[in-house]
């Protein structure tokens, strides 16, 4: 009898011969079950046996970065077995990459031995390899080695780009291996280096975990404090496991802590951790105790209006400032009246509060320039005469700020049936073009319409798709050609936000010709572009942070054809259980070869800048031989850092600034074919914007598009957007306008990473994903920056009932800000008005850039001929049950 063997335990180079028998065919990629037919004879007959040349280094790092990594696992496996070249550093770097995939799957022994054959090598990556290996090493139990690892680490390297997180492994590693000392020494030295850091309350809590080693008693004391004291939650829950399985094992006794002190110190962590309900039960159930309690009036009424604003209780709090300003009205409580009921919703009263201040409190700093703030109140109350006389004053003025309130006291006009004046005052804002316009063609086109001016109208929106194919205003005109039933019967050709699987390959339609230039090669590349700074070629426009305006492209074919790579591109989506029997579309690779990008050329490149300029960076070795490998995540920040350093020299006058002046001389194309060597997509993207305008054909500046909107961690995208709903090339849009894939990313506030993330929401949403290790370092990673940030996305989704433009705008303002904003207007408004009557200039203008993105991606990644689909109107809020933060 035959012996069946799991191919698990199969020898790596069998599986692979295997896998070469079968003529490299892909059965999941191509769909095919147990019994099809194939679509061709078998490469071998029957009984035989296929020769299979030995697997390769080439052919792992190939599967690795088409996003197969049981194939690339199996090569590397395979090609580490055979003891086939290549030797010295490219050996070493493809043992690391063998490492890092088994790290990924938690095979940590196996991990380590990789890693050590890195360290070993002694080259450009011993660092990351000695790092890794300490990681591992420590997950595996053995952490005196991974301590003593990492103060090796920080000896030899101590500006190494790990030698902060040594410290921490350190304190984490000396701790498991019982020597409370050295943890609290490497514990204290981070803190000292890093002393407004997020980390920090993690670092405390792993200090009093490592006193816990000598002194239980006083650990289980700091433990307590901790659980009422803290600003992550994870770190409290933490904290009460480790004070439970102290008390329990040590049989120790806590000593008294005041029942009162201990609610108060838990309702202000409940605040600040963003727990609003548990907040709020606990100050009002300390509040109908303060007749009973020494102090507690005082606390109470200290802390009665920082509660209400902290956990939303608009209610209690307008009662209280209305108390307030009746005994004494002031500016400043009639101010925050006004505050109180704009977050509410309450829009007539805060217009009244309005109508207040400007009348009785004129002169108060907080009502001096506030008219505008009045106008939009105004509006979202529906009083649009009230907001028109508040606009008109204001547009008499100049500049940027005159033309916002001459749009919208036509748009006032517009929303009031007064179409004879809205058409004359939008006249004025087409005629001067500027900033609104586009808007103000697009709502005198509905004014035309009201009036019976077909032709007009038809003439504005002409207009609107010749001159502003990508605007959001031509978007509106696009959707309002689509049904929702269409939407419904082809979701993956109308993109709307949601996850949708593949649709049926639509029939071909040709893309509208892009001018070419005259000139051949040379028009491609114009001098004036190759000696032009970057900063002097338009790529300000994509500055971060979050504000920042997104990059339209000059020229994104709504149907885009899918080109010929030179390697098949990964199938990046599949059939969702809603669309079983769709085919699978293939995004087209983002940095496929061509005019624009020659990837051989772009190797050479990166190793001869290494070579030239270690001596002034050291780290450029490790980076071109991590790319080489396509470990993009880590080579990209590091020449990310090169680059940021070597432009800030431009006008630096310390001795290295002008050395590297001297010493390195680079032109724009030549940092370019670096960027997209090392996929460092932040940079890559800034240095194409605008490539598309010297393609010679569709296709060229296509590819040129492509590079400058690269679908950067498209695979992750995807599988986060099947599992949560999201559509991958939304996710993309938002990425690109959040941080312009930027993974090293720290905004002004705080937010961190690709999708920008506030650590406080990161602990949140660990808490909702069942995550109790999280820490606001998982942010700075792109596989959990994107994963929070896509199950955030969802449930945006979800609250506003799949209605897309509401969840972009409260990934940028909040929901509690877009459900006030919409509650009056529940199903009496469309949602090009609700848009436009955003208060907030930055989140409106978020809206239409980040639709601008969705639209641009969908055009060059998406299946032909798909567009995306925005609502005719906002659907409804399910309110913060779903999400509140």
């Amino acid at each position: 009898m035959t012996k069946l063997v799991h191919p698990s335990r199969l020898p790596p180079v069998l599986l692979m011969s295997v896998a070469l028998a079968l003529g490299g065919l892909d059965l999941r990629a191509e769909g095919l079950q147990v019994g099809t037919v194939l679509p061709g004879p078998p490469p071998v007959a029957p009984g035989g046996v296929a020769h299979a040349p030995a697997p390769t280094l080439a052919a792992g790092v190939d599967a690795w970065v088409r996003g197969d990594e049981a194939r690339a696992l199996m090569a590397l496996e395979g090609w580490r077995a055979s003891e086939a070249g290549p030797w010295g550093r490219e050996r070493a770097a493809g043992r690391f990459l063998l490492g890092w995939i088994l790290m990924k799957q938690g095979r940590d022994n196996e991990a380590s031995a990789e890693f050590a054959s890195a360290r070993a090598a002694n080259g450009p990556i011993t660092p990351w390899a000695t790092w890794y290996e300490a990681v591992v090493d420590h997950r595996r139990g053995r952490s005196g080695v991974a301590a003593r690892a990492c103060a090796s680490y920080r000896q030899r390297w101590p500006e190494g780009p790990h030698a902060m997180d040594c410290l921490i492994l350190m304190g984490q590693a000396y701790t498991a291996d019982g020597q409370r000392g050295p943890a609290l020494a490497a514990y204290q030295e981070w803190l000292t280096l890093n002393p407004e850091h997020p980390r920090g309350e993690e670092v405390a809590l792993g200090m009093i975990l490592a006193e816990s080693l000598r002194d239980p008693a006083k650990a289980a004391v700091q433990l307590r404090d901790l659980t009422l004291r803290h600003r992550y939650h994870c770190n409290a829950e933490t904290a009460a496991e480790a004070l439970e399985s102290i008390l329990e094992e040590k049989k120790i006794q806590l000593p008294p802590l005041d029942p009162v002190v201990e609610q108060q110190l838990l309702a202000v962590s409940l605040r600040d951790c963003g727990f609003a309900d548990e907040a709020w039960d606990t100050y009002t159930r300390l509040a109908k105790e303060e007749a009973d309690e020494a102090g507690m009036a005082e606390w109470v009424a200290a802390n009665a209006e920082r509660f209400a604003w902290r956990t939303r209780r608009y209610d209690a709090l307008i009662a209280q400032l209305e108390a307030t300003y009746k005994a004494a009205p002031n500016g400043e409580t009639a101010w925050l009246l006004h505050r109180a009921n704009v977050r509410a919703g309450r829009w007539g009263a805060a217009s009244d509060w309005g109508d207040i201040g400007l009348t009785q409190h004129p002169t108060h700093g907080r009502w001096r320039s506030s008219s505008d703030e009045m106008a939009h109140a105004n509006q979202l109350a529906g009083r649009y005469t009230r907001a028109r006389e508040l606009w008109e004053p204001l547009g008499k003025t100049g500049g940027t700020s005159g033309a916002t309130a001459r749009f919208y006291a036509a748009f006032c006009s517009l929303r009031l049936k007064e179409y004879d004046d809205a058409v004359t005052r939008f006249d004025a804002l087409v005629n001067d073009g500027g900033e609104w316009g586009v808007a103000a063609r697009y709502h005198r086109a509905r004014a035309f319409d009201a009036l019976g001016k077909r032709a007009e109208a038809r003439a504005d929106r002409a207009a609107i798709e010749k001159d502003a194919p990508e605007s959001w205003y031509n978007l509106l005109l696009r959707s309002k050609t689509m049904s929702a039933e269409a939407v419904k019967l082809q979701p993956s050709l109308h993109r709307a936000g949601r996850w949708d699987g593949p649709a049926p390959p639509a029939p071909p339609i040709e893309p509208p010709a892009l001018p070419t230039r005259p000139g051949g090669v040379s028009a491609l590349y114009p001098r004036e572009l190759e000696e032009r700074a970057p900063s002097e070629i338009g790529w300000e426009r994509l500055a971060w942070p979050s504000a920042t305006p997104s990059v339209t492209p000059s020229a994104v074919p709504a149907t885009p054809a899918t080109p010929t790579a030179p390697t098949p591109a990964p199938v990046v989506v599949v059939p969702s259980p809603t669309t079983q029997g769709f085919a699978p579309w293939t995004a087209p690779a983002p940095y496929s070869p061509g005019r624009f990008y020659d990837p051989v050329a772009a190797e050479k490149a990166m190793r001869r800048f290494a070579e030239a300029h270690e001596r002034l960076w050291p780290e450029l070795p490790a980076a071109y031989d991590l790319a080489k490998v396509g470990l993009y995540d880590l080579a990209g920040p590091l020449l990310a850092t090169v680059y940021e350093e070597w432009d800030e020299a431009k006008k630096g006058q310390d001795d290295r600034a002008r050395e590297l002046r001297r010493d390195v001389t680079m032109t724009t194309i030549e940092w370019r074919a670096l960027f997209l060597f090392t996929r460092d997509h932040h940079h890559a993207a800034r240095f194409c914007y605008g490539l598309d305008r010297y393609g010679a054909n569709a296709e060229e500046a296509r590819q040129a598009l492509r590079l400058a909107y690269p679908a950067a961690w498209l695979d992750p995208l995807t599988d986060h957007g099947r599992r949560e709903d999201v559509d991958p090339l939304l996710a993309l849009g938002l990425m690109r306008q959040e941080s312009v894939y930027n993974s090293q990313a720290v905004s002004p506030v705080g937010a961190i990473g690709l999708m920008q993330i506030m650590p406080n929401t990161g602990s949140r949403v660990a808490m909702m994903l069942g995550e109790d290790t999280y820490t606001p370092a998982m942010l700075e990673l792109p596989e959990h920056n994107l994963r929070y940030g896509v199950f955030y996305l969802g449930r945006l989704l979800t609250r506003f009932e799949g209605a897309w433009p509401l969840a972009v705008a409260s990934y940028n303002a909040g929901p509690h800000n877009i459900g006030s904003w919409l509650a009056p207007w529940k199903g009496r408004i469309t949602m090009d008005d609700w848009v436009e009557q955003i208060p907030l200039k930055e989140t409106r203008d978020y809206v239409k850039k980040v639709s601008a993105n969705y639209a641009a991606y969908t055009a060059l990644y998406g299946p032909a001929g798909a567009t995306i689909w925005v609502p005719t109107a906002p659907a409804g809020d399910l309110g913060e049950e779903v999400v509140d933060f």
